[in-house]
C-alpha cells in the first residue's frame, strides 16, 4: 500500500519482531485470507505458510489454519494457542506422527530436513492400531494392520544418519500424539489427508484434531 496507509503500523511491528530478517510486506483487500495464502503458494511464492491458532478457544473450526490444512500445496506450520506467550529457542527435538502412509512419508522427509538444518533429534511415535477398532468420526487408521515396530524401524532406516528415537503409543491417534509431545518436543510434523469437506468427514483428520 501507499506510505501512511492503515496497515503501516502493523507491518512495522511485525518487521521489528523478525529481528533483522529480510522481509517483504504485502496487503490485500477483500477475499479470504486462506485463499490469498493458498494462491501465493500455488504461484510458487512461498515454501511454507505459518499461521496462528484462533484467538478464542484454539479450535481450528472455520479458521484460516483449517481452511489451508487440507488444500495448500506447501507445508503449513501452526503455532498453538499461547505459543507467543513464552520464549522459544532453536529446534532441538522434532516429532513425526508416522504410520507409513504417503502423507506420513512426506512429514518424515520434512522433519528430517529440518532436523539436519537445526542439528535437532527426531522422535517417531506410532499409535498402535487396535485389533477391532471402533468407527469414529475423527479417527482414521491404516487399511492394513502392520506391526508398529516394523513401521518404526522403516522410519528410522529412512532417516539415515539423523538421530532418531522410535516408540509405540496406545490410544486414539491425536490424543496419544498430543500427550507424547506435551514436553520436550519443539515441533510435531504430521501429514494431512485429502481435500474437501466430504473427504474430511469420511476419513477424519488427525491433523484437525491436533
Amino acid at each position: 500500500g501507499e506510505e501512511g496507509a492503515p496497515g503501516d503500523d502493523f507491518f512495522a511491528a511485525a518487521v521489528e519482531r523478525l529481528d533483522g530478517l529480510e522481509v517483504e510486506t504485502r496487503s490485500y483487500a477483500g477475499g479470504s485470507p486462506a485463499r490469498v495464502l493458498h494462491d501465493l503458494a500455488e504461484q510458487g511464492e512461498c515454501d511454507l505458510i505459518v499461521v496462528g491458532s484462533p484467538h478464542r478457544d484454539g479450535v481450528l473450526r472455520g479458521s484460516v489454519a483449517r481452511s489451508l490444512l487440507h488444500g495448500a500445496p506447501v507445508p503449513i506450520a501452526i503455532a498453538p494457542l499461547g505459543y507467543g506467550g513464552s520464549e522459544h529457542g532453536p529446534l532441538q527435538r522434532i516429532a513425526v506422527g508416522y504410520d507409513a502412509t504417503e502423507e506420513a512419508e512426506e512429514a518424515l522427509r520434512l522433519a528430517a530436513a529440518l532436523a539436519r538444518e537445526a542439528g535437532a533429534g527426531i522422535e517417531v511415535p506410532n499409535v498402535e492400531r487396535p485389533k477391532n477398532p471402533p468407527i469414529a468420526a475423527f479417527e482414521y487408521t491404516l487399511d492394513f494392520p502392520e506391526d508398529p515396530k516394523e513401521i518404526l524401524e522403516r522410519a528410522r532406516h529412512e532417516l539415515g544418519a539423523v538421530e532418531a528415537a522410535a516408540k509405540v503409543l496406545t490410544g486414539t491417534t491425536a490424543e496419544a500424539l498430543s500427550e507424547a509431545c506435551a514436553s520436550g518436543v519443539d515441533l510435531l510434523c504430521v501429514g494431512s489427508r485429502g481435500y474437501g469437506a466430504a473427504t474430511r468427514v469420511l476419513l477424519g483428520s488427525v491433523a484437525d484434531e491436533l
